[in-house]
């Protein structure tokens, strides 16, 4: 580095606070666990949180992060504004706690990990996962595979009771749809695209809310022959075709069938048996966890976490 340069970042660096000097430190040391990443990714910011104007300016700091000014609204705001993590506090420990999100990793072994109590712990996971579980495709087309399946209806945590506990890893009392069920419609493109919704009922009106204006109207759509699912493609005027799932294999005329989506469902139900159970309260936020984690073969990133976590426009997810 030129010296003249080398001068001009010591001089920036006196005024650094002791947390932001720890953190050079351990990244100079090649120890900072994504923290400097997820800094950069917090001190981004194009948009004004408040009223959505480009027009913004550097508006001095908060802590460690910069602050900025909205020429429009003249309000000022910080990255984190508006999001569900704002509040948080030790900011330092979050490149970790995203790790273990990466890692599927349970409340408990995540506070152990990172070194925060239980209770944090909890409160993270559902801050950062709850911007990301809206994080759903807003178009799809193409050929879409949509099927449905159930997951036991969960108190999990729930202090006040309205029936008889169940013992963990019970079965509903009877196969198929029922008031101990809830059912979780899936919808896949091909191509890997996916959005899931639970339903408080599955019946035409609520698939139709769900997927209606999503599906682009040239959209070839394989369902099993569920009728609430033909009579929503009949109403939208889609391209449908029932697949016999008696068929051996479910594959009909080679690419007619749904094995994306029930490949998709079986991945997500392995992956949920590590939590050792759901509640139905939460289940939308770990059906995004899972989206996100799906297909990304490691190629994720604390600070792709981060930036899910505290973005709030749907996305295309790929």
């Amino acid at each position: 580095m030129v010296d003249s340069r080398f001068r001009e970042l010591l001089a920036d660096l006196s005024g650094a606070s002791e947390a932001q000097k720890a953190i050079l430190l351990e990244m100079l040391a090649g120890k900072d666990g994504g923290r400097m990443e997820v800094l950069t990714a917090l001190a981004s910011c194009s948009i004004c949180p408040w009223c959505g104007s480009d027009r913004i300016g550097p508006w001095g700091s908060t802590g460690s992060l910069p602050r900025f000014r909205c020429r429009g609204c003249r309000r000022t705001f910080t990255r984190m504004s508006g999001t569900p993590v704002s509040n948080l506090r030790l900011r330092g420990k979050w490149a970790d706690y995203a790790k273990c999100l990466l890692a599927s990793k349970s409340i408990r072994a995540s506070a152990r990990e990172c070194g925060i109590s239980i209770p944090t712990a909890f409160l993270w996971r559902h801050r950062f996962l709850e911007l990301i579980g809206g994080r759903k495709p807003v178009t799809m087309e193409g050929i879409v595979e949509i099927d449905e399946t159930l997951f036991l209806n969960s108190k999990k945590g729930d202090r006040h009771l309205v029936r008889k506990p169940r013992k963990r890893g019970s079965k509903a009392s009877k196969p198929g749809r029922s008031a101990e069920q809830v059912v979780v419609l899936v919808a896949r493109e091909r191509g890997g695209a996916t959005t899931d919704h639970v339903l408080e009922k599955f019946n035409k009106d609520s698939v139709d809310k769900c997927l209606g204006t999503v599906l682009a109207s040239d959209t070839l759509i394989f369902t099993d022959g569920a009728p609430v699912l033909e009579s929503f493609a009949k109403g939208r005027k889609l391209l449908h075709w029932a697949i016999d799932t008696s068929f051996r294999g479910h594959v009909q005329f080679n690419s007619f069938h749904i094995q994306n989506v029930n490949a998709y469902h079986s991945r997500l139900k392995a992956w949920l048996k590590r939590f050792k159970g759901v509640s139905t309260r939460w289940l939308p936020s770990y059906l995004g966890w899972w989206r996100m984690m799906d297909g990304q073969d490691g190629q994720l990133t604390p600070s792709q976490i981060l930036n899910y976590a505290i973005t709030k426009t749907q996305q295309q997810v790929a």
